[in-house]
């Protein structure tokens, strides 16, 4: 019953009524003979454009264009049965690209490019009637396509393709459009990493709008091996155990990253500035630390270098030493008092030469009893650190050092009172001075005149 009614809808409609909307696509294998694969025989009646011929077969008839062809529609007339006919397209790799079920869709609209062969298949024997392929041949591909590439570009030139009117080409990197509308042949893609691989396709779009299948090349852009310049103006500014390192970037635009090398020792591998801190050092020690600047590529620069020495750690004594006298329930003492000294351990004190006690650190002051307060005694104190380093005794004022000092500064009140009383009648001594010594000066000028004859 479906046998018979798809003939009476083949015998409707003549071939003229199905019709392509592009004037430019064309029945592409109108009259050319098809391979029947069981037999090996050629047939043209399904490619005559005539329905009152045709073939019954089994199995697969084959036509492979010589070279491949845009597809847009397909018509096929003939007995079919539901799930057992196919119409099937190849591209020139031999991959299907696109398959339909006839049984249901005799006559479609389809968009296939590069198609080399066409394949129909009958599982049973059934009779075809006709088959129609629409498309067009695209236009001719490029030739002579060669790639030039630097670290970051590559320069593609090809040569124009003969018997085609080529209207612009595309051209695609790694399967993305970078331009669509190129009007010459030789095109420069930029912004490319280096020492990456690529594929270019030219695809040449005629004045009809069809493109052709494509040429494609790989290529690999250069890896850069030029190492990028030394840093400059390294300067160390070392204290104890630690060192502040800083330096000015090279001109190179593509450095990436330092290193830092002490001692030959690599101790920093992707310092991103310019400058670093270097701690744990010991102190008045020599070193020397080196600076490698690594660019975008990993190449590195030889490395510039410059050598320092911690400072030498000098025991600092407590300052402000001083002692007074005091008396409690306990009896009279002297108090002993100091300022804090930074990472001090503990002190000592020592009275008249004599060690009297060992205090840790945070205590800034100390009551030395069975001392008279009313003698004149040397007070000292010393600094320990943890390193059992003792600093020299800071010693408290006595008695004659308070008189001493009282009696310098007397002295200075007393030229500072002086000068500021000369200052106020300098004049006034300059003219009494001038009345006591000028008639004595006259006389004196006056009488040398006289002895050389010169009037005065």
């Amino acid at each position: 019953m479906k046998k018979i009614i798809f003939l009476l809808f083949i015998s409707f409609f003549s071939i003229t009524n199905f019709t392509v909307s592009n004037a430019e696509d064309i029945n592409l294998i109108e009259g050319k003979p098809m391979l029947i694969e069981r037999t090996g025989a050629y047939t043209n009646l399904v490619t005559d454009n005539d329905l009152s011929t045709g073939l019954t077969f089994s199995g697969n008839l084959t036509f492979t264009f010589e070279n491949p062809v845009n597809v847009v529609r397909y018509e096929y007339y003939g007995i079919t049965s539901s799930g057992y006919t196919f119409l099937r397209f190849y591209d020139s790799n031999s991959k299907q690209i696109g398959t339909g079920n006839i049984a249901y869709y005799p006559i479609s609209n389809v968009s296939l490019k590069n198609v080399k062969k066409v394949v129909l298949y009958f599982q049973y024997s059934y009779t075809a009637k006709e088959l129609k392929i629409f498309g067009s041949y695209p236009p001719n591909d490029v030739s002579g396509l060669e790639i030039y590439p630097t670290m970051n570009s590559a320069l593609i030139t090809f040569i124009k393709p003969v018997g085609t009117l080529v209207d612009h080409y595309e051209v695609d990197l790694n399967g993305n459009l970078i331009e669509n509308f190129l009007k010459t042949e030789s095109y420069t893609i930029t912004g490319l990493a280096e020492d990456t691989e690529y594929t270019v396709e030219i695809v040449t779009v005629d004045t009809s709008g069809n493109r052709s299948i494509g040429v494609s090349k790989t290529f690999k852009t250069i890896k850069d091996n030029t190492p990028p310049g030394d840093v400059t103006s390294i300067s160390v500014l070392p204290s104890y155990t630690e060192a502040e390192v800083t330096f000015t970037k090279p001109s190179d635009p593509d450095v990436d990253h330092y290193e830092v090398y002490l001692n030959g020792n690599l101790i920093e591998n992707n310092l991103k500035n310019e400058s670093y801190k270097i701690a744990g050092l010991a102190e008045d020690t020599e070193y020397t630390v080196m600076i490698v600047s690594v660019d975008t590529s990993g190449n590195k620069s030889n490395g510039n270098f410059v050598s320092f020495r911690t400072k030498k750690f000098v025991p600092q004594p407590p300052q402000n030493v001083g002692s007074s006298p005091g008396e409690d329930e306990n009896g009279k003492y002297l108090m002993i008092t100091w300022n804090e000294v930074p990472k001090a351990k503990s002190y000592k004190i020592y009275i008249d030469g004599n060690f009297i006690a060992e205090v840790p650190a945070g205590t800034t002051q100390y009551k030395a009893y069975g001392y008279d307060p009313n003698r004149d005694h040397r007070v000292e104190v010393t600094t320990i650190y943890d390193s059992g380093e003792e600093s020299d005794p800071a010693k408290a004022p006595d008695k004659w050092d308070q008189t001493r000092d009282k009696m310098e500064l007397n002295v200075r009140d007393l030229l500072v009172m002086t000068f500021q009383f000369l200052m106020i009648f300098w004049n006034v001594i300059l003219l009494i001075l001038a009345s006591i010594l000028g008639p004595k000066i006259y006389r004196f000028l006056k009488s040398i005149a006289k002895e050389k004859g010169v009037k005065f």
